[in-house]
């Protein structure tokens, strides 16, 4: 499935303005469907983004996050006063809920073990929850 060339040249220029009116040093932007990168659109040159760029996309994951929650929510698969338990079995703050979590009330520490801003390398959520014990959560 592809899209029409009219349609990809109209992505194209709208990802090139993106990139320029936002003074980003690169963009990328991909359309996807039923699972498969029909386009990739690109601009910039620091980094020279390609289908396999990954940019650190730093605070606005908590956004992301949250509205993913709140559509599972409304799709009836978890309520927002669910402990964390039920979700990850096992977890050290399995008591904590999932509203505490996403309303920063929780009183666990915001980052994991290790160097914070390298920690993308190899990470995964079994890794990320071996590190969490009781001595996270800092404020009862």
């Amino acid at each position: 499935m592809t899209l029409l060339p009219a349609t990809a040249r109209q992505i194209d220029t709208q990802v090139a303005q993106a990139q320029i009116d936002g003074r980003t040093p690169s963009l990328v932007l991909g359309v996807v469907r039923d699972g498969t990168l029909v386009h990739l659109a690109t601009a910039g040159e620091h980094p020279r983004p390609d289908a396999d760029l990954q940019y650190r996309v730093g605070s606005i994951s908590k956004t992301m996050t949250a509205t993913l929650i709140m559509q599972l929510r409304d799709a009836g698969q978890l309520s927002l006063d669910d402990p964390l338990e039920r979700h990850l079995p096992g977890t050290a703050a399995g008591a904590l809920t999932v509203r505490q979590l996403l309303g920063h009330a929780s009183g666990m520490q915001r980052e994991p073990e290790g160097d914070w801003w390298e920690r993308s390398a190899g990470a995964d959520l079994a890794r990320l929850l071996d590190g969490l014990n009781a001595d996270k959560i800092a404020y009862p």
